[in-house]
């Protein structure tokens, strides 16, 4: 009992962190692309995340007894979901890049996050056999409702 809500709350405060960090960023893009192009901010958000990424496949591979071993392990199956997974990302983040570029994302952010959460559980329902319990569908009825207040209020010159 102790080790579970321990477990909680090292989850509702990795959880706030996560969330903080992801509510910055969409803020930090917006400043930068008021110097550079869009295609120049993700090229700049990229090269920096790739160059720790390829400092890491480094010393994977000359500190470390498993030298990338994982790759192995690749199918047919897992190469189309990384294809999947990378093309998705992509779309994604020139749609997110465009959007936080012509709108405020004090606009954006209370559609999107819920939109997100709602096809989150779609998903894992029609695709993964997910269950969905009673309070889980009140949520969603909540954060329907939430989204419709939020569109005829706030958001109404955008939609």
């Amino acid at each position: 009992h102790v080790r579970s809500r321990r477990q909680r709350q090292m989850c509702i405060r990795d959880s706030v962190i996560l969330s903080l960090i992801i509510s910055y960023s969409p803020f930090i893009k917006k400043i930068l692309l008021q110097t550079f192009t869009l295609d120049e901010v993700i090229f700049l958000e990229h090269l920096f995340f790739t160059i720790p990424l390829v400092l890491y496949m480094v010393y994977m591979v000359f500190f470390t007894k498993e030298k990338l071993g994982f790759i192995k392990k690749l199918s047919v199956n897992h190469i189309c979901y990384i294809v999947l997974m990378t093309i998705t990302s992509i779309i994604g983040g020139f749609l997110y890049y465009f959007l936080i570029n012509h709108m405020p994302m004090t606009k954006v952010a209370p559609i999107l996050s819920p939109l997100i959460i709602i096809f989150t559980v779609l998903i894992g329902i029609g695709i993964f056999k997910e269950k969905l319990y009673t309070h889980e569908i009140i949520g969603i009825i909540l954060i329907i409702i939430g989204i419709y207040i939020t569109k005829s209020t706030i958001c109404k010159n955008i939609f």
